[in-house]
């Protein structure tokens, strides 16, 4: 399986092999001054859009690797022993006691009101 890079720069050599059909067939009517027929105008159609195709599919593989690199370097440069937040609040309501559900606070409490 190609890497990235590879698949990146070989999808830049076909578009830049269709960019050179483009050129030839522009280069050939301006040669001859004329404008491009019908049928080389169909190819040229066809040829950008195989070169937009590419330059598409380049675009989507740099931003795959650009986003795999910092997830890698993110991945890498992280404590080896991550404590969620919700691991604390899960142990912070299960070990703490109901002070305030206590009979003794609720007397006391109540105490406190009448004096």
């Amino acid at each position: 399986m190609s890497t990235p890079l590879h698949t990146q720069n070989e999808l830049m050599v076909k578009r830049s092999g269709l960019v050179e059909q483009l050129r030839e067939l522009v280069n050939r009517a301006k040669g001859e001054s004329r404008d491009l027929h019908s049928d080389e105008k169909e190819q040229y159609d066809r040829i950008m859009v195989d070169v937009t195709s590419l330059k598409e599919q380049a675009d989507r593989e740099f931003k795959l690797a650009e986003l795999e690199t910092e997830l890698t370097s993110a991945t890498r440069s992280a404590p080896k022993t991550q404590t969620h937040v919700s691991d604390l609040l899960y142990t912070l309501k299960n070990t703490q006691s109901d002070v305030l559900g206590t009979p003794e606070y609720r007397m006391a409490f109540s105490n406190f009101l009448r004096t």
